[in-house]
C-alpha cells in the first residue's frame, strides 16, 4: 500500500478519534434554580456562558424562577465554584431582585406563577431577573397623602336645600269699613317654593314659587224659632316672588324675606240659609260675580298683593312664618290679609 496513502488514513482516523473524545467530553447537567440564583451566577458555576444556557433553555431569556429546571452545558467536568451564600444581595441589573435575609431552616418550596402572571422585561437576558422567595418585612404605615387644595370640586359654597316644598295654617280676616261682623276664613295652602343665588358666594337669594288656599267660614244665628246659617269658601291660586337674606349659624340659617304676589281667586261663594218651623230656604251667591254682588261688592278675580315672612331651616326642616295682603279695592274696602304658619322639607 502507498506510503501517503496510510498516511492519509491515519491523520483521518485521528480526527474521527478526537472528535468522539471531544463529543464524549461535552454534553449538559441538568440544574435546579435555587433561591437567590441568576442566570451568570449559575454560568459561572459550571464555566459557560449566559448565552450557551438560553441556547439550550430559550424561556430563560425571559424569566427564571425558583425550581426551574435548566440545561446547563458543560465542555469538561467542571468543579462547581464556591457559591454565594442565599443571603447575599444580587444587583447585578436594574431589575435584580434582593434575596432574602439568611433563614435558620431553608426556605419553603416556591410554586412557580403562569408566565403570563409575571410581566416580562422589556429588554433581553441582561434586564432579566430571579423570582426569589421575599423574607418578611416590617410593615409600614403609609402617609396620608397631602390634601391637594388645587383640585377642583362641584360643590358649591354652601351646599344646602334651594327649594321647599310645605304646608301651613292658612287663617284670612275679613274687617268691613261698614257696620258688619268681622269674619275669618280658616283653611290651609300648600305649595313649594323655590331659591337661587344673586351672586356667587352671596347669601342675597331671589325666590318664586306657586301654592293653592283652601279657606272656609261660617256662622248660625238663632231668634224666635228661626234659625239663620251663612258660610263662605273661597279657594286662591298664588304665585309669590320674594328677595331674603340668609343670616347662617352652626346648623342652619333663618332667612327673612319680603316680596309681591299675584292671586288668582279660583272661587269664592257665599251660602245663607234659613229655617223656620222645620222648613229651609238658601240661596248661594259667586262672590266674583257682578250679578249676583253688584259692581261695587263683586269681588276681583285677580288679586296683586305683597306679603313679608321668615322661614327657619335646620338641615332638610323649614318652619315659615308669612303674612300678605292683597291690593285690590275690595280687598281694602274688606280690609282683606292673611297669615300662613307653616312646616316643609327641603331639597
Amino acid at each position: 500500500m502507498n506510503i501517503s496513502v496510510l498516511r492519509t488514513m491515519a491523520i483521518a482516523a485521528a480526527a474521527i478519534c478526537v472528535g468522539i473524545c471531544a463529543y464524549a467530553q461535552s454534553g449538559f447537567i441538568n440544574h435546579v434554580v435555587k433561591s437567590g440564583e441568576t442566570l451568570p451566577a449559575i454560568a459561572a458555576r459550571y464555566g459557560t456562558t449566559v448565552d450557551k444556557i438560553i441556547e439550550l433553555n430559550p424561556d430563560a431569556a425571559r424569566i427564571v424562577y425558583v425550581g426551574m429546571n435548566l440545561n446547563v452545558p458543560i465542555t469538561a467536568v467542571a468543579t462547581p465554584t464556591t457559591r454565594e451564600p442565599i443571603g447575599t444581595k444580587i444587583n447585578l441589573t436594574q431589575n435584580a431582585v434582593a434575596a432574602p435575609a439568611p433563614a435558620a431552616t431553608a426556605a419553603p418550596a416556591y410554586t412557580p406563577a403562569p408566565a403570563a402572571a409575571v410581566a416580562a422585561p422589556a429588554e433581553s437576558y441582561p434586564n432579566m431577573y430571579t423570582l426569589t422567595q421575599p423574607a418578611p418585612t416590617a410593615q409600614t404605615t403609609a402617609a396620608a397623602p397631602a390634601p391637594n387644595n388645587a383640585a377642583s370640586t362641584t360643590t358649591p359654597e354652601h351646599a344646602e336645600a334651594s327649594g321647599i316644598f310645605y304646608l301651613g295654617y292658612l287663617n284670612r280676616t275679613y274687617t268691613p269699613d261698614s257696620d258688619s261682623d268681622d269674619y275669618s276664613t280658616k283653611g290651609f295652602t300648600l305649595g313649594w317654593q323655590d331659591d337661587w343665588t344673586l351672586s356667587k358666594g352671596s347669601d342675597l337669594v331671589g325666590g318664586f314659587g306657586y301654592k293653592l288656599d283652601f279657606g272656609w267660614w261660617s256662622d248660625s244665628k238663632e231668634q224666635g224659632g228661626a234659625k239663620a246659617e251663612v258660610s263662605i269658601s273661597t279657594y286662591h291660586m298664588t304665585i309669590p316672588l320674594h328677595l331674603g337674606y340668609k343670616v347662617r349659624f352652626d346648623n342652619g340659617y333663618l332667612m327673612p324675606y319680603a316680596g309681591i304676589n299675584g292671586s288668582l281667586l279660583i272661587g269664592a261663594t257665599q251660602k245663607y240659609s234659613v229655617t223656620v218651623n222645620g222648613k229651609t230656604e238658601s240661596k248661594e251667591y259667586t262672590l266674583t260675580s257682578k250679578e249676583d254682588m253688584g259692581k261695587d261688592g263683586k269681588w276681583a278675580v285677580w288679586q296683586p298683593g305683597w306679603q313679608i315672612g321668615a322661614r327657619l331651616h335646620l338641615g332638610g326642616l323649614v318652619l315659615f312664618a308669612e303674612y300678605s295682603t292683597p291690593f285690590s279695592e275690595i280687598a281694602k274696602k274688606l280690609n282683606a290679609s292673611a297669615f300662613t304658619l307653616g312646616i316643609g322639607f327641603g331639597y
